[in-house]
């Protein structure tokens, strides 16, 4: 059984999640979401029963969607039931679903950590770090230029990633934390 943690960020991103199968000892249960382009996208999530390995199992899904693979997939089709005539509505239609898959991962996996915004994000640092006031001003000023710029999403995560991952301990699950509070 799957907590109502995780059925509400599926339903919360218009994922519909089917029932649970067994097949040979191991569990699967398929989702289903529509594309930009109207793509019916059903995909298998494995997983060994408990609600961990199903968060393990999506971002494995996640993380293995291949966007190319999914275009081509349907250049044959093109113009046919529903199937965009444009390439380019393939590949960019494929590569919306991977980050819709790999946004709801995110989502799954820091579902039970507390979010905060840009500015608590700021006092979290300076209260569990060690940063010298130096270090806390630049801190400061990458706070400061993603607010000013408005970052959002996968943008924000970008940026406070390549500007914070493992420069004092910070690691990507706390730097999610801020995306999701600020993602619109």
């Amino acid at each position: 059984m799957l907590s109502e943690k995780i059925i509400n960020i599926l339903e919360a991103n218009d994922i519909i999640i089917h029932k649970r199968n067994e097949q040979n000892g191991i569990f699967y249960r398929e989702i289903e979401f529509y594309s930009s382009e109207g793509e019916d996208v059903i995909e298998t999530v494995w997983y060994d029963g408990t609600e961990e390995n199903f968060v393990n199992g999506f971002k494995k899904l996640a993380d293995d969607f291949d966007a190319d693979d999914h275009a081509e997939m349907w250049i044959n089709n093109r113009n046919n039931s529903g199937v965009p005539q444009s390439i380019r509505a393939l590949i960019d239609d494929a590569e919306e679903i991977k980050n819709t898959l790999v946004s709801v991962a995110n989502q799954l996996l820091i579902r039970d950590e507390e979010k905060m915004t840009i500015e608590e994000f700021y006092d979290y640092i300076i209260d569990n770090f060690n940063v010298s006031r130096e270090a806390a001003k630049l801190i400061d000023n990458i706070c400061s230029y993603a607010i000013e710029h408005q970052f959002q999403g996968e943008d924000l995560f970008s940026f406070l990633n390549k500007m914070l991952d493992s420069t004092i301990g910070l690691d990507e699950k706390k730097i999610r934390r801020v995306v999701l509070l600020n993602d619109t």
